[in-house]
């Protein structure tokens, strides 16, 4: 298991029930962890973006070793403040970078050189305290595909050529305020192409025509994040794990017929904090990590 936390910059965890040996990652040792991401293709390929330390100014880094050594970006990108999210192209030959208060920026030579990407909006300042609004998503089946959310403007928009140009789409997404940003994600769908959903806070929201155009979900009320696992058995799309609320009820749920119904998979005693991290493990149907609100990372299985 791979993670970015606040403070801590983030870990590779190859025993889930033990701290790693290893300890946080280095090279840059950055301020906080805020994006990570893997070429699901050639996943030894990740790279990882956060908030600059006191030492080490770096924004990010990247490892071809799955995790366990990093090299730093050699440059940064001209405009920003780092922080922001990241994305790997599915063959791991393009790292894809939203830094805070920066526009959306590609690299071919793992952070050595960094180009501007077309046709997405000009980003505006936010409040020190907000995330980064722009959200990138790589495809995780054809490297030329990449999707991103506006969560700021409600827009998405899409490529056909790695991320050097990008289209809007022709679906207009709720406008998020800079107090719901963390509660938006885009996310594909490993194993199929063009597949997306973006979260949008009040919206859960699915595109099947690589991001050209989304459907809004009626069965979830809110969404603040959507995570892929392992299909259960007997099913062919993959597990989905949502935070936010279905019906009346908000909570954790996981979804395994693509959205149509959930079944929730937490009490009202088990919350951990506000919550806005998700993700099901691609080898073991139906288990789920979450990051919690300052308590670490919870994970489970079905009974």
């Amino acid at each position: 298991l791979l993670s970015a936390m606040g403070d801590l910059c983030g870990f590779r965890h190859d025993d889930l029930g033990k701290p790693t040996a290893a300890g946080m990652f280095n090279n840059p040792i950055c301020g906080s962890g805020t994006g990570i991401d893997i070429a699901w293709g050639k996943p030894d390929v990740v790279a990882r973006v956060g908030w600059p330390g006191w030492v080490d100014k770096q924004w990010g880094s990247v490892s071809q070793d799955g995790g366990k050594t990093w090299t730093a970006f050699k440059t940064q990108p001209k405009k920003g403040k780092g922080a922001g999210n990241v994305a790997v192209t599915a063959d791991g030959s393009t790292v894809l970078y939203a830094p805070k208060n920066g526009e959306v920026v590609f690299s071919k030579d793992q952070g050595a050189t960094w180009t501007p990407c077309e046709g997405l909006p000009e980003v505006e300042e936010t409040a020190d305290w907000a995330p980064a609004y722009l959200r990138i998503a790589a495809d995780r089946v054809n490297p030329k595909k990449v999707y991103v959310l506006d969560a700021k403007g409600g827009q998405a928009f899409y490529s056909e050529d790695g991320g050097a140009r990008f289209t809007a789409s022709s679906s207009g997404l709720p406008n998020m305020a800079d107090y719901e940003f963390s509660s938006s994600s885009a996310v594909a769908v490993p194993g199929i192409e063009g597949d997306v959903w973006l979260t949008t806070g009040k919206e859960l929201n699915h595109s099947t025509d690589s991001g050209k155009s989304y459907e809004t979900v009626d069965s979830v009320s809110a969404a603040h994040h959507i995570g892929l696992g392992k299909a259960m058995e007997g099913k062919q799309y993959p597990a989905m794990f949502l935070i936010g609320k279905v019906g009346y009820v908000e909570g954790f749920f996981r979804s395994d017929d693509a959205a149509r119904t959930w079944v929730r998979i937490n009490d009202d005693k088990h919350n951990w904090g506000f919550c806005n991290v998700i993700i099901g493990d691609p080898r073991v149907p139906g288990r789920v990590y979450i990051g919690t609100g300052g308590r670490g990372i919870i994970y489970g299985d079905p009974k």
